[in-house]
């Protein structure tokens, strides 16, 4: 793996490792003398109070030193210190740093924690008193690292998908922390090997490093980047294509050396040279200006003697240029090199090629059955003599991919597929109770072994690569074995090609694996299973007639039995009615898988079937049923342990909370939503509560701090390439904009985000950019645009029967109608919005409507009924809180 190498090599393999959040023992705010201010320690610690007062007094001495060495200018540092089996972090910044005692793997979240927490108490206690009381409001910011749950030494979810993000963010967080030091230069080589998660970490990294002081160097040799035996294009081919697309990356197509800088490779390889012209002129020829193989023949010259130093250190060439054998191939010259081992280091380097470009000696001991003194004697010979390998921690690694490559081909195929079965023997020997570890190794091995146990690994390595998400080892996998199995077998690994193929986007090739797997299946309800997974393919597609017919063929073959799968085919003809606005089938099929679930005591399927019903009661207005689903589904997937799906419900009840007007309840949800995403690496649900926390500070005229929290979501939607979240981003920062009054800004973003919704066909979101579109047109008196844009948004709602968004879009109508003094359209849409009011109990359109009452009276010289509304306006703004409003309201008001 290119990444890991190369973060080993710079001594941050940390990052990549994989291992669950470290376990926070302690916590300690302390001054520039090392004296404590503030200290949280784990209740349930193992630790007796004399070991936490000897790393107390280490802590202190540690605090001194790294303060000492810092910038006092207001620099910061971080330092660690190992204290038997624990660590001892040590962040400092000014006068003060906050010391953790951890056990396990230190985390880069758990850094930019400590680094956050210290920013934000630390200036407060740069003059501590030194007594107790003066230091009590730091213990529970301390706590929170000990108390949270976030740093208990476990993964709080077991979601492959986010362990996977969590560990990519922990790589790109360690890179911004180094190159805020000085700049890094990650090499990564022979990318053309690069398993495709390797190739998904280096896309995440090229797309949020942009702004860093950061390079990211790969090569890659073209002529081994080749389509595979399926067709399908190369996954470093396919992975450059997707960066490119975003402009990614430069390329920098290698030439062959000239003559001159042959030379100069010569002369930088050896130094102090008497070579004549011809010498360099012969190896230029002979070698065609590859570096490769330049260095290799200076090697092989040096073996043979046909270049030698002389007494002042000057190397000369001792043999005639007619007389000078320099091999005509690359492939001849590793060939020559390796002929110069003995039989028995010769053998055991085609073993170890047969294991990989990286070995460990453990493999290779139990495999060649050599004593392990003889094997690292042997391995300690070839790397010093003959430069074929490199020691690297705990294993070995051929020093160039050639080396590997000629080695492997020059092994008979008999010999060859004996060694892929003995390794994979051995590995099943060595690895009896951790067979998940190497389970890709073993279907690879035994595949290559044309051994039948390839069929059970091949599975496996596939099951484990897509739990993983690492799709294309999957793939992989899974075509591999579906080669040796028969019939019915096949089924399965057709399903999962289906799925694995459908979430990276390849919907042809996932629907006709589907349909293999149909054909192989007899059984009615696993084949309504499979229109199951068809309709989750065309959603994705936005087919949303594709969808329900998919559901009515399972209905169909299940009838009127009582099965999970039913439950599942309503609810998810009940969430596609909900997309395309038709609400009322939405509540009837929902409702009807939940009666089916809750009879067969399907707690999850309940769960997600509330779960439509809340949302769908949202669209319609009417809050208390949306709340009353809601309220049930989060008791329901906190009852069976479901952490994930609790985020989005919990921010759908503040959203409700937030349009009736309880601005501290939505703001109690909507932060308990970020804790808990932040807590478990939820990053969809880090910027979604964000994003709902800046609504609430937009609407109470906090118009500062709710852009810094919409751009904070906005970079996270950005680091996920989310692009209807990143729409939502959009909106809200553009709606900051106008209400700041920076129109071109806010049209811009407004446009942006538009143009993101109309692609994701998400109806609600397109009527809520074009009411702030008619806002801001109306802001520069650009009165037709504004009139059109809220035509549009008033006809949308009606059109899908969106009455909670309904008001919003007539209200903002009547506004510009009273600009255009059409005053007897401006009143009908009064009465038609005054009327959709009393059914739908939105607090804050209702103000909206007085305003606009008051504005209408206004037009008509009726100054008394006017300044009646704008006051009942200004009592309900005042209520729920939203000053920035009561001052919009007070201008209207002037002249009154």
């Amino acid at each position: 793996m290119p990444v890991k190498s190369g973060l080993r090599e710079a001594g941050m393999e940390h990052l990549i490792a994989g291992d669950p959040p470290p376990m926070v023992m302690s916590a300690y705010l302390m001054n520039q003398a090392g004296m404590l201010i503030a200290k949280a320690e784990r209740e349930a610690s193992e630790l007796d109070a004399d070991i936490f007062a000897g790393m107390l007094q280490a802590v202190g001495n540690f605090v001194q030193d790294s303060l000492s060495m810092m910038d006092k200018a207001g620099g910061s540092a971080l330092n660690s210190l190992g204290y038997g089996e624990y660590t001892i972090l040590i962040q400092a910044a000014g006068e003060t740093s906050l010391a953790t005692v951890i056990k396990g793997t230190n985390s880069e979240f758990l850094i930019d924690d400590m680094r956050r927490t210290l920013a934000e108490i630390g200036p407060g206690y740069a003059d501590w008193s030194g007594e107790e009381k003066d230091a009590s409001g730091a213990v529970p910011k301390l706590s929170w690292f000990t108390d949270s749950g976030k740093y208990d030494g476990r993964f709080l979810v077991d979601d492959p998908k986010m362990k996977q993000e969590n560990l990519f963010d922990n790589v790109l967080m360690g890179l911004r922390r180094a190159s805020a030091r000085r700049p890094v230069l990650l090499f990564l080589d022979d990318l053309q090997w690069a398993d495709p998660t390797t190739l998904n970490l280096l896309h995440y990294l090229a797309r949020n490093t942009r702004e860093e002081r950061i390079l990211i160097l790969g090569t890659y040799r073209p002529e081994d980047v080749i389509r595979g035996e399926d067709g399908r294009p190369h996954q470093l081919e396919t992975s450059m294509q997707n960066m490119s697309r975003e402009h990614l990356f430069e390329r920098i197509e290698l030439q062959r050396l000239g003559p001159e800088d042959t030379k100069g490779i010569i002369n930088s390889a050896l130094g102090k040279i008497n070579f004549d012209d011809g010498f360099f002129e012969k190896a230029y020829k002979e070698t065609e200006g590859t570096p490769f193989f330049v260095l290799e023949v200076i090697k092989l010259l040096i073996e043979n003697r046909a270049v030698v130093p002389g007494e002042d250190g000057v190397w000369e060439l001792v043999l005639d240029l007619d007389g000078l054998d320099i091999p005509s191939k690359v492939y001849d010259v590793v060939k020559r090199r390796l002929d110069r081992l003995i039989q028995e280091q010769r053998e055991l380097l085609e073993c170890a090629s047969v294991i990989g470009q990286e070995f460990s000696t453990d493999l290779l001991e139990r495999t060649t059955e050599m004593r392990r003194i003889t094997l690292l004697r042997n391995l300690s010979e070839i790397e010093k003599n003959h430069q074929l390998i490199l020691f690297l921690q705990d294993k070995y690694r051929f020093n160039h991919a050639k080396v590997h490559e000629v080695l492997y081909n020059g092994i008979s195929e008999g010999l060859r597929r004996e060694y892929h079965r003995v390794i994979g023997e051995t590995l099943e020997e060595l690895y009896t109770d951790r067979m998940d570890e190497v389970v890709s190794d073993l279907a690879y091995h035994y595949h290559e072994a044309g051994d039948a146990k390839a069929k059970e690994y091949l599975v496996k390595a596939g099951d484990n690569a897509r739990g993983r998400f690492a799709n294309e080892e999957a793939i992989r996998f899974y075509r591999s074995s579906l080669g040796m199995l028969e019939g019915e077998e096949q089924r399965p690994i057709h399903e999962n090609l289906g799925k694995v193929l459908t979430h990276i986007g390849e919907m042809d090739g996932a629907l006709e694996h589907y349909n293999e797997a149909y054909g192989l299946e007899r059984d009615d309800v696993k084949k309504a299973d499979l229109h199951i997974q068809i309709s989750n393919l065309l959603e994705k597609q936005g087919d949303y007639k594709g969808v329900m017919e998919e559901c009515v063929k399972g209905l169909g073959l299940i009838g009127d039995r009582d099965v999970p799968e039913r439950a599942d085919l309503l609810v998810v003809k009940g969430g596609v009615n909900l997309r395309t606005g038709e609400f009322d089938n939405s509540i009837e099929f929902a409702s009807q898988g939940l009666a089916l679930a809750e009879k067969l005591g399907s707690r999850l399927h309940v769960a997600k079937a509330l779960q439509v019903l809340g949302v769908v009661h949202i669209f319609k207005g009417d809050y208390d049923t949306a709340l009353e689903h809601l309220n049930k589904a989060l008791k329901t997937y906190e009852g069976i342990g479901k952490i994930t799906p609790t985020i989005p419900i919990l921010s759908n009840i503040g959203l409700v909370y937030r349009d009736q007007g309880r601005f501290e309840e939505a703001r109690e949800l909507f932060m308990r939503a970020n804790e808990m995403a932040e807590k478990i690496g939820d990053k969809w649900g880090i910027s979604s509560s964000l994003n709902n926390l800046g609504l609430i500070y937009r609407d109470t005229g906090e118009q500062d701090k709710a852009l810094e929290l919409f751009e904070r979501g906005l970079r996270i939607s950005r680091m996920m390439d989310d692009k209807y979240s990143i729409g939502l981003r959009y909106y809200n920062i553009g709606e900051v904009h106008m209400n700041k009054g920076d129109m071109p800004k806010a049209l811009d973003y407004l446009k942006k985000a538009l143009a993101l919704f109309l692609e994701a066909d998400s109806k609600r979101n397109i009527i809520e950019t074009n009411i702030n579109l008619a806002y801001a047109h109306a802001k520069i008196e650009d009165l037709e645009t504004a009139k059109a844009h809220a035509t549009v948004a008033v006809d949308q709602s009606v059109e899908i029967g969106a009455r909670g968004v309904e008001p919003m879009a007539r209200i903002c109508l009547i506004q510009v109608l009273i600009d255009l003094n059409d005053l007897a359209a401006a009143e009908e849409e009064l009465r038609e919005t005054d009327t959709l009011l009393q059914q739908v109990e939105d607090k804050q359109q209702r103000a909206g409507l007085h305003i606009q009452y008051g504005r209408f009276h206004k037009a008509r010289g009726e100054r008394d009924t006017a300044r009646e509304e704008f006051d009942r306006a200004i009592a309900m703004l005042e209520e729920m809180g939203m000053k920035h409003w009561v001052e919009e309201v007070k201008v209207h008001m002037e002249g009154l």
